[in-house]
C-alpha cells in the first residue's frame, strides 16, 4: 500500500513490526523480502515518485576538506528508489584483500570475511536482475566481443563486472509494494528524529513531518536506517533530544571514517589503434545474453609490493574534432526520436553539405567501431579510499526547510590515497608501453 503523507487523510500514526527509513536499493529490497510475510512493515521516504526540487534541497548542505568539494545535492536523489535512479548498474563483489587486515593501511580489516557475504551476493542477483555466471569466472572473457588486454598478471589483472538488467529499483518494485498488504509505504514523510526511552537504549518511535508542516509517528518493535552514508550519520546526530551527541555516538564514531570513491581523469594515451585500447573496455559493447565487461584492477601482489589500495583503470573513447555533418545526423536521430520536426530541414542541409565525413562515420558505426576516428583516449582512475577517521560526516549550523541543522561533510584523502593514484598510473603506462599500445600523456596534477 502506498500513502502520500501530505494527504489530509493519510494516518498521523502508524504502528509496525518493523519500520525501514529510506527507499533506496536498501530499503526497497527489505520491503521487497518481507513482502510476503507475516510482519507488518512501514517504509518512510522523503520524496514522492518522481524528483521534486523541494525536497531534493533537503539534501543541500556544506562541504570542506578537498579543495573542489562534493556537491551533496547533486550525487544522491531523494526520491522512490533513491540513488539507483543515478546508478549505472555496474555489480562486483568485493575482494578477499579488501577484508582482509593490511599492514600498510591504517585501520584496514573487517569483522566478517567475503566467504560470510557469498549467500548474501546469490540473494541479491534476482533482486538486481543479473546472470547466474559466478564472478572472477576467467572463461567468462570468451562471451565478450572484445578480448581484453593481456598485462603482466602481476602487475595488473582483467576483472569482470555485471551490469543490472533493471537498475532502477523504484520502478521495479513499486507495483509490488503498492499491492502489498503487509507493507505500507509512506511518501513524502521526512524522518526528524528516532525518539528513544529514557537511557537512550531503544528507539520508541519515528518523528515525522512534512514540508508542508503536517507531522506523525511511526512506532516500531524494530528500525532500519535506509538513507545511506552521508545521511544516516546526520539522523543519528540530529536524534539528540535524549543523548546531546546523537544516538549511537558515545564513542564519537558516528560520521567518522566517510568514503568514496576518489575517480577521475589520470591523464590521455596517443595511439595508433585507439580502438583496440577502448572497445575491449567499453560497458556498453557487452554480449546482450551475458552482460559483462572487464576491468583493469591492479593486482594484490602489486598492492602487496608497492604498499598501495585497490584500485581501476579504464580507457575511455574521446571524440576530438566531431565533423559538423555527424553532430547534424546525431541531432537529427534524436530529433526524430523524440517526434521534433522543426529542425529537421537544417539537420539534413548539415548532412548532406558534410557526405564526405558523414559517409565513414556510418560506416564506422556500423561495424561497431567509434562513428568518429579518433587518435586520443583518455584514461580514468577509480580507486578505493584508506579509512580515515578525519574524514567525517558532522551537522553545520544552516538549517533546512525542516529546520534541522544541515551536513557539514569534511571528506579527506591521505598520502596513502595519493600514492595510490601515481604508482597506478605509473605501472599502467609502463604496461601499455610494453605492449606497444601507445604512449600515455600524465595529467598535471600528478
Amino acid at each position: 500500500m502506498i500513502i502520500d503523507f501530505r494527504a489530509a487523510d493519510s494516518p498521523a500514526e502508524i504502528k509496525a513490526d518493523l519500520c525501514v527509513i529510506g527507499a533506496g536499493a536498501a530499503g526497497i529490497t527489505i520491503a521487497h523480502a518481507l513482502a510476503s510475510s507475516n510482519l507488518h512493515v512501514c517504509v518512510i521516504e522523503s520524496g514522492g515518485l518522481e524528483l521534486e526540487e523541494a525536497t531534493q534541497a533537503l539534501y543541500e548542505g556544506h562541504s570542506v576538506g578537498l579543495p573542489w568539494g562534493a556537491d551533496l545535492a547533486a550525487s544522491r536523489l531523494r526520491c522512490f528508489g533513491g540513488t539507483t535512479g543515478l546508478w549505472g548498474g555496474g555489480c562486483v563483489p568485493l575482494d578477499a584483500s579488501d577484508m582482509a587486515v593490511r599492514p600498510w593501511v591504517p585501520h584496514s580489516g573487517w569483522p566478517i570475511s567475503r566467504r560470510e557475504l557469498d549467500p548474501f551476493y546469490d540473494r541479491a542477483r534476482p533482486i538486481l536482475r543479473l546472470p547466474d555466471h559466478k564472478f572472477g569466472d576467467e572463461r567468462l572473457a570468451f562471451s565478450l566481443p572484445h578480448k581484453p588486454l593481456g598485462f603482466d598478471p602481476a602487475l595488473l589483472i582483467n576483472t569482470y563486472a555485471m551490469l543490472s538488467g533493471q537498475p532502477r529499483l523504484g520502478e521495479v518494485y513499486w507495483d509490488e509494494l503498492a499491492r502489498s498488504r503487509n507493507v505500507t509505504v509512506l511518501l513524502n514523510a521526512n524522518l526528524t528524529e528516532l525518539k528513544v526511552n529514557e537511557n537512550g537504549a531503544a528507539v520508541r518511535h519515528a518523528s515525522l513531518r512534512s514540508l508542508e508542516g503536517r507531522t506523525g509517528r511511526v512506532q516500531a518493535r524494530s528500525f532500519v536506517l535506509a538513507c545511506g552514508g552521508i545521511e544516516n550519520a546526520r539522523l543519528l546526530l540530529l536524534s539528540n533530544s535524549v543523548k546531546p551527541h546523537g544516538l549511537g555516538n558515545d564513542r564519537d564514531l558516528v560520521g567518522r571514517f566517510f568514503m568514496d570513491h576518489p575517480s577521475g581523469r589520470l591523464g590521455s594515451i596517443v595511439s595508433d589503434d585507439p580502438e583496440r585500447l577502448s572497445a575491449a573496455y567499453d560497458r556498453h559493447r557487452t554480449n546482450r545474453t551475458l552482460p559483462i565487461y572487464p576491468e583493469i584492477a591492479l593486482s594484490w601482489a602489486l598492492q602487496q609490493k608497492q604498499l598501495v589500495l585497490n584500485g581501476r583503470v579504464r580507457p575511455e573513447d574521446f571524440e576530438e574534432n566531431v565533423p559538423d555533418g555527424v553532430a547534424a545526423l546525431r541531432s537529427l536521430r534524436a530529433d526524430l526520436a523524440q517526434g521534433v520536426t522543426s529542425r529537421l530541414p537544417g539537420d539534413i542541409r548539415r548532412i548532406v553539405a558534410d557526405i564526405r565525413d558523414v559517409a565513414p562515420s556510418v560506416y564506422r558505426a556500423l561495424r561497431g567501431r567509434p562513428a568518429v576516428s579518433t587518435h586520443r583516449v583518455d584514461f580514468q582512475g577509480f580507486f578505493e579510499q584508506a579509512p580515515n577517521p578525519d574524514s567525517r560526516v558532522t551537522l553545520g549550523e544552516q538549517t533546512d526547510a525542516l529546520g534541522q541543522r544541515k551536513t557539514r561533510l569534511d571528506w579527506q584523502l591521505s598520502e596513502l590515497d595519493r600514492h595510490t593514484y601515481e604508482t597506478a598510473s605509473r605501472i599502467f603506462a609502463t604496461e601499455l608501453g610494453r605492449l606497444g599500445l601507445g604512449r600515455v600523456q600524465l595529467d598535471p596534477w600528478l
